[in-house]
């Protein structure tokens, strides 16, 4: 391209001179005669031509370079949209394996169910108007001990707005044989983050706030209060969301057995029990014994969850020690006490290959069977961030001083 613009440079002089010699042609024919006037016009139309062809030849090179100006804006904006669908469909295949994991679980509860009632099916209407009776899991004894009896209490929080998802739960407890006692947990509705009750206080170190996290804490903090009080020496706590699948309440005695007898020979005692968690780690576990179903029972990495656990009398004590004001949410809590020592939170999960919630032990239960309550999510209720907390317990408490 520079050597073109050089060229028609060079040439546009050629030009200013050959108009300059026209004007002295006059003055020059009478010296040099006609035949070189001729050649002087020869060759000027020849230098015409080559011009006209240059000057075509700089166009043609003019329109290919913003062509390739146009496809390179193209080719980008054809790059933004291969970008854009290769994160659309990564998302799009995480949402699958989510929802083909959760099926795979739901679908293996339905199928455990409908096998302990076969007449009937799990969720669907008996053939004839009067109800067939329903085939109830026996609870297998080991060593004299049934998933009952090894427990002072097992107890499901449910809150009292919650009557049919209740119902649901008994339905599940009559299947399995298993003695749940309901415990009524605190509705968002009843805590006022700003005004919390007496026997707890609020010091934000998160983030954020809402409610539901706070009446969740309170009801768990209610819990140990009552594990404490009365004595219980282990009691398992689910939330009325969460069940647990049957043949994993069968080997309960087995489990707690080989648990028990690890802590006699290490000479420490266990203070909590994950049957569901988020590892947010979930490598490098230490060993606390084997399982019985052949998977490590782990000391558990700091790890998210307190919606299927059992806990020891001495972990409650220790919970409501050091967990007695609300800082953040509640698993975050736990989470800071596991340090595998003082805090001795156990791992009943399949360690060999860590799963989120823990799907070979629990399921969630369909969405459709939250019935009458607003759902179980922590993020329900309004949501305050850590700054417009404070401002806002300020003015409440300047306007109570006053």
């Amino acid at each position: 391209m520079e050597t073109i613009n050089a060229a028609l440079r060079s040439n546009a002089r050629t030009v200013q001179r050959m108009v300059t010699t026209q004007r002295m042609l006059p003055a020059k024919l009478a010296e040099g005669g006609r035949a070189a006037y001729a050649l002087v016009v020869i060759a000027s139309m020849a230098f015409l031509v080559t011009l006209s062809m240059l000057q075509d030849e700089r166009m043609s090179h003019v329109r290919a370079m913003k062509s390739v100006e146009r496809v390179d804006v193209e080719n980008a904006a054809l790059q933004r949209s291969i970008l854009a669908f290769r994160r659309d469909y990564s998302k799009l295949e995480k949402e699958l394996e989510k929802s083909v994991r959760q099926d795979k679980s739901q679908s293996r509860s339905r199928e455990y169910m409908e096998a302990m009632a076969p007449d009937m099916g799990v969720g669907k209407k008996a053939e004839s108007e009067d109800e067939r009776p329903v085939r109830q899991q026996k609870p297998i004894s080991h060593n004299g001990m049934t998933y009952n009896s090894i427990f002072s209490k097992i107890l499901v929080m449910n809150q009292d707005n919650c009557v049919k998802r209740w119902n649901s739960v008994q339905q599940w407890a009559k299947v399995m044989q298993l003695d749940v006692t309901r415990f009524s947990a605190v509705h968002n509705a009843e805590i006022d983050i700003f005004a919390p009750p007496s026997d707890i206080s609020i010091e934000l170190d998160f983030p954020y706030i809402t409610p539901e996290q706070v009446g969740r804490y309170y009801s768990h903090f209610r819990i140990w209060k009552l594990i404490v009080e009365r004595g219980y020496s282990r009691v398992l706590v689910l939330e009325d969301h969460i069940r647990l699948h049957g043949d994993v309440l069968q080997k309960m005695p087995q489990l707690f057995e080989k648990v028990d007898q690890a802590a006699e020979e290490k000479g420490k005692p266990w203070h909590y029990m994950f049957f569901g968690r988020y590892a947010l780690k979930g490598d490098n576990e230490e060993k606390w014994c084997d399982g019985p179903s052949g998977t490590p029972v782990t000391i558990a990495s700091p790890s998210w969850g307190h919606a299927a656990y059992a806990i020891t009398n001495e972990g409650a004590r220790f919970l409501l020690e050091k967990i007695s004001v609300y800082r953040k949410p509640l698993d975050v809590q736990i989470s800071e006490l596991q340090d595998g020592k003082t805090f001795i939170a156990l791992s009943a999960c399949n360690n060999d290959e860590v799963a989120k919630l823990c799907p070979e032990n629990v399921y969630k239960v369909d969405s459709r069977d939250n019935y009458d309550c607003d759902g179980h999510g922590s993020q329900i209720g309004s949501r305050w961030t850590q700054e417009s907390y404070h401002k806002k317990l300020a003015a409440v408490r300047n306007k109570m001083g006053a």
